[in-house]
């Protein structure tokens, strides 16, 4: 009983130190992540990898800026 109720402090916990993120870059990741719905990407897994999120935002603010036309071949082999 003791180790469930650790186990279920620790998920609280964890779930409260994920980054947020602003209402544009959340839209932005939406968009990113049904974009790529055939490679099997989903939204809330990313959302607890801040890393590749951080990663992401900045490739897609990138694109974004300059219109530059990227494949997703190229977030396959990035991610």
């Amino acid at each position: 009983m003791f180790d469930t109720i650790q186990k279920t402090i620790a998920n609280r916990h964890k779930k409260k130190t994920i980054k947020k993120i602003s209402t544009e870059e959340n839209e932005i990741l939406k968009i990113f992540c049904n974009s790529l719905k055939n490679i099997g990407c989903n939204y809330f897994n990313l959302l607890k990898q801040q890393s590749k999120i951080k990663h992401i935002l900045q490739c897609l603010h990138l694109i974004k800026s300059n219109k530059f036309n990227i494949t997703l071949f190229f977030f396959n082999q990035t991610f």
